[in-house]
């Protein structure tokens, strides 16, 4: 439980790579996230959740897919 964050999700990945932005910002849509650099391995991807609660509202109903607009 080092270093996790009360009521967030945090996203471990290496900076630079699309597909860890991108997959960040769909977490995003439902839980709070925060979002670290601080991985030595290219291709690792690790994701800390912490205590409380790290829905994106009280309900914990989140929408899953593409906002409409």
């Amino acid at each position: 439980m080092n270093g996790v964050d009360k009521d967030f999700v945090k996203v471990h990945a290496p900076k630079g790579d699309a597909r860890y932005e991108e997959m960040t910002d769909w977490l995003n849509r439902i839980f709070r996230v925060k979002r670290e650099y601080d991985v030595s391995a290219d291709k690792l991807v690790w994701i800390q959740i912490g205590p409380g609660f790290p829905w994106k509202n009280e309900l914990g109903h989140a929408t899953i897919g593409i906002p409409s607009r």
